[in-house]
């Protein structure tokens, strides 16, 4: 199954269910992470989060990026559509990556399960394309 965020060199995660699905391709700009399956699941925490922060969610996804606990220094993957959404706040840092398997190599590194003590020197928020 192909939708808009699949390309031939990047597949998508699959989503949790056909409503995370339908809300990635047709809802309002938002942030999906990973279940315990690794399937994308809307974070409406995060979104919500996120989204009070920005007037504007920017362009239309997808985008990849880490998110760091400040306070714990956990590391989930976040894919978001609404490039915005992805700008580090009091809460988190945000690491942004060209494509979902460059954020899930970096991930991957960091080890199960994944901690950073330190922020990204370069999570400093987004250049919109």
């Amino acid at each position: 199954m192909t939708d808009a965020f699949t390309t031939a060199d990047s597949p998508v995660l699959p989503f949790g269910d056909l409503w995370d699905r339908a809300l990635a391709l047709e809802g309002p700009p938002a942030i999906f992470t990973l279940d315990p399956r690794g399937q994308l699941r809307l974070n409406p925490e995060r979104t919500r989060d996120h989204g009070r922060r920005v007037a504007d969610p920017g362009p239309a996804g997808p985008h990849h990026g880490l998110i760091r606990d400040r306070a714990t220094g956990f590391v989930l993957y976040a894919f978001a559509t609404g490039a915005g959404l992805l700008q580090s706040s009091d809460r988190d840092d945000i690491r942004l990556f060209d494509s979902q398997p460059a954020a899930l190599a970096a991930l991957a590194a960091l080890g199960r399960p994944p901690l950073r003590a330190e922020p990204w020197a370069d999570s400093a928020p987004p250049t919109f394309r």
